[in-house]
């Protein structure tokens, strides 16, 4: 008996059903449209493929109460050439799982505490030289310090930059140190997360940079797309001098640097 088979019994609920009610959950809906791209290219890509390489039997077929722990750990060790795609995968088969707990078709997670931690370098952070070198050359009142303003103050991703519009500033009641305060700042919608989180204007972001001669919009006037953000910032850059390497400093990384310094951070009210 091939090992997906084992234990097979009753009526089935598979994979492939609880893919389909994930994409009908009101959190899907909340996901913005390249996310969902992504996610359902991945998955779909991984559902249309075979359990087992000599049998046509397919993913969406299997039984979710027959889906077992080591059945996971196999599925990570056949994706180990290209080991982030397995991590997104997990995340992927783990919100099928939910779906499976949610409707009771399982009782038991076979993914808790499952782990597949591939190493990763990351974003490198803009440097003090590098953030200097930038302001040297982009102003206040320019597309590209704007854009760069935007990155330092929402610590944020490039999609949620390009998104934001004045529409979303707002004055929220807060308390700070015992007082109540006004403070001015953005009620933000996170596409990735769907989350929308109230962020305070702080100096890092003042007035004159909420007033720039054409905002974080191109030459034809047209907002710029996160994918076409990044590339134009790795062009400001490069003009600013500032060296790439291996690593280049991007709209991504500017968010590793959006903590420095600490004192930029603080509200205006």
């Amino acid at each position: 008996m091939n090992w997906w088979l084992e234990g097979r019994s009753g009526e089935l609920k598979t994979i492939g059903d609880a893919w389909g009610r994930l994409k009908k959950k009101p959190k899907w809906a909340t996901y913005d449209p390249a996310t969902k791209k992504k996610n359902a290219a991945l998955a779909e890509t991984f559902l249309a493929s075979r359990v087992m390489p000599t049998d046509p039997f397919l993913w969406p077929d299997v039984p979710m109460k027959d889906l077992l722990r080591r059945h996971l750990k196999r599925i990570l060790t056949a994706h180990a050439g290209t080991p982030h795609k397995a991590k997104h995968l997990l995340t992927a088969l783990r919100k099928m799982i939910y779906v499976a707990l949610n409707e009771e078709w399982i009782e038991i997670d076979p993914s808790y505490k499952l782990q597949w931690r591939p190493d990763y370098r990351g974003w490198r952070a803009w440097s003090p030289d590098a953030i200097s070198k930038f302001e040297a050359r982009w102003l206040v009142g320019t597309a590209p310090r704007f854009v760069y303003a935007l990155g330092f103050w929402l610590g944020n991703r490039r999609g949620d930059i390009a998104s934001l519009r004045r529409s979303q500033r707002s004055m929220r009641t807060v308390h700070i140190d015992g007082e109540l305060r006004q403070i001015d700042g953005f009620d933000l919608d996170q596409g990735k997360t769907g989350k929308e989180p109230f962020l305070p204007i702080t100096r890092s972001f003042s007035t004159p940079r909420l007033a720039p001669a054409d905002g974080s919009r191109h030459q034809y006037g047209k907002p710029f797309s996160a994918k076409s953000l990044t590339g134009r910032m790795a062009g400001w850059t490069r003009s600013a001098g500032i060296e790439q390497g291996d690593s280049p400093c991007t709209a991504c990384a500017r968010r590793s640097a959006s903590a420095w310094p600490k004192a930029a951070h603080r509200p205006v009210s």
